[in-house]
């Protein structure tokens, strides 16, 4: 499921409530697969932005697991009415590999959170790594034909197997920064959940989870 509804430390404290003195103007967060553009408030804001990359998709063929999307965080400064660009990875699906979800800064510097990727026949694929933010945790790798999939580095979990198909890996999450915790990887015979769990390994099982893009705007003191 989408990340906003279970922020107990970050979101849930809503746009009303201050942080350290300074108030959250703005929460963004998408996990529609594609391009666009977020808009930040009419102030100059600190940003924390949190990206998962896309779950990875099983085969047409019977194997392991896809792997879990890995998870970034980074800290920057905004101007009032900056357009931020991102991008939310696709999900993996028959065995192609999923996307990576972005932002790109003022400076034109891509941030990323690399998806996880398909399984090698009866070999769980990877999970995503690799990311360029301040915090970056790697997605769990999908379990081998008859295990179960790996958790996220502070994620989500791994899915099960059904004893002769791999589970999805889970992605990376933040469970130390408010209970980010990411896309659970899918059992042997299902999808991974948004954002970036991996896919079981069955043949024709539902598509790995898309990524996300959160970002949490916070007015800077003049």
């Amino acid at each position: 499921m989408a990340q906003v509804g279970r922020l107990r430390g970050l979101s849930s404290q809503r746009m009303s409530v201050k942080r350290g003195g300074q108030q959250i103007l703005k929460y963004f967060s998408s996990t529609t697969a594609g391009a666009g553009v977020a808009t930040a408030p009419n102030a100059k804001c600190q940003v924390d932005a949190f990206l998962w990359g896309g779950g990875g998709g099983a085969p047409l063929q019977a194997s392991g697991g896809g792997g879990g999307g890995e998870a970034v965080y980074k800290r920057f400064i905004c101007a009032p009415f900056q357009q931020i660009p991102y991008s939310v990875g696709f999900g993996g699906q028959n065995g192609n590999p999923s996307d990576s979800s972005s932002i790109t800064l003022v400076s034109g510097i891509v941030i990323k959170a690399n998806g996880g990727l398909a399984p090698n026949g009866s070999l769980g694929g990877a999970g995503g790594t690799g990311g360029n933010g301040d915090i970056n945790r790697t997605g769990g790798a999908g379990g081998n034909a008859a295990a179960n999939g790996f958790s996220g580095t502070n994620g989500a979990a791994g899915g099960a197997t059904d004893g002769t198909n791999g589970g999805g890996g889970g992605s990376g999450g933040f469970n130390d920064l408010g209970d980010l915790l990411g896309g659970v990887g899918g059992p042997a015979t299902a999808g991974g959940l948004t954002p970036g769990g991996g896919s079981g390994g069955a043949a024709g099982t539902p598509r790995g989870g898309n990524g996300q893009v959160l970002m949490i705007f916070t007015r800077l003191r003049d």
